[in-house]
């Protein structure tokens, strides 16, 4: 009851804010997603919910597990196996996916040093997993938890929710992790936010809108829903910009930088024509009203009565 109501309210709110983006963090084993799980990203999916991103924590296996069913018997191949399993449990619910974007839209979160079972997850693990993320094109790596980062002069440091427990340096988990975000593609990554100069930037505003599967190479320019442009640093197949930074980077016109308000009024009224808002009152594009704060705003998109202090993707300030 609980997850077709909050099902319910999140098909409700992306329908109202098309640029929300829902993620969900499950925790998986050796052979994935346990039944529970799967039934909650079936029920979503089945109730009209766009899901962006699921994030697999891969952590605590069990000690005698990892010795008898993974090979080699580490920390870092059990969360690779869990992983490769949960990825090829998805593909069934998103079979309009390459294995690529649907590596692009999953996590992988991983519990650093001592673990709650009493398996250690090392450094060498730790790049184990970094290599991987980075070969495979996984959209986000996290680590439980960040405060346990720190350095520590032995092993079995305590307590766990202050230390890692394994000999380390200051954030030194973090630092590995953030390798995943560098290098290693086959062709090499332009300045960021510059695309290569053998691709010459488009003039401001004239940017395509980006296309989810759509083949892209390094250096093309794309407009994301949200009107904000990014960069390919690497060739994608249609990778999501704001969440596959490993091969987007935020972009800026080089010259003549022009603020682009999506569909903006045309003409702009010479004067002041506003009215008080009233919601649930059908507004048309350019439409001005003054709010209860006494401010106006105008309405970048035709939109039925939503409260301009809120809905900022389809209203913005206006000074008459």
């Amino acid at each position: 009851e609980g997850t077709a109501r909050r099902t319910r309210v999140l098909a409700r709110l992306q329908a109202k804010y098309p640029d929300m983006q829902v993620s969900f963090t499950l925790p998986s084993w050796l052979r994935g997603f346990n039944a529970e799980s799967m039934d909650l990203l079936r029920t979503t999916l089945a109730g009209g919910v766009r899901i962006d991103l699921v994030n697999v924590m891969t952590q605590s296996f069990g000690v005698e597990n990892i010795r008898t069913m993974v090979v080699p018997s580490t920390v870092a191949q059990a969360s690779i196996v869990s992983f490769q399993a949960t990825a090829a449990q998805m593909m069934p619910l998103f079979p309009n996916k390459s294995q690529a974007q649907l590596h692009a839209m999953m996590g992988i979160t991983l519990m650093s040093g001592i673990n709650d079972d009493g398996a250690v997850f090392t450094l060498a693990d730790a790049q184990t997993v970094a290599n991987f993320v980075k070969q495979n094109g996984i959209g986000f790596i996290g680590t439980w938890s960040f405060q346990r980062d720190v350095a520590q002069s032995r092993s079995g440091m305590g307590p766990l929710n202050n230390y890692t427990g394994v000999v380390q340096s200051d954030y030194q988990f973090h630092k590995i992790f953030s390798s995943a975000n560098s290098g290693g593609a086959p062709a090499p990554a332009p300045p960021a936010a510059t695309p290569p100069a053998a691709t010459p930037a488009p003039a401001a505003g004239s940017q395509p809108r980006w296309v989810e599967g759509k083949p892209y190479a390094v250096g093309n320019i794309v407009t994301y829903s949200d009107g904000k442009q990014y960069v390919a640093k690497y060739a994608n197949p249609g990778y999501n910009p704001t969440i596959s930074t490993y091969f987007w980077a935020p972009y800026t016109a080089p010259a003549k930088p022009v603020v682009v308000a999506p569909e903006a009024p045309k003409p702009q009224p010479s004067a002041c024509n506003s009215s008080n808002w009233v919601q649930g009152k059908q507004y048309a594009a350019g439409s001005i009203v003054t709010y209860s704060d006494s401010k106006q705003y105008i309405a970048k998109f035709a939109n039925p009565g939503y409260n301009p202090t809120i809905s900022t993707y389809f209203w913005s300030r206006y000074v008459c």
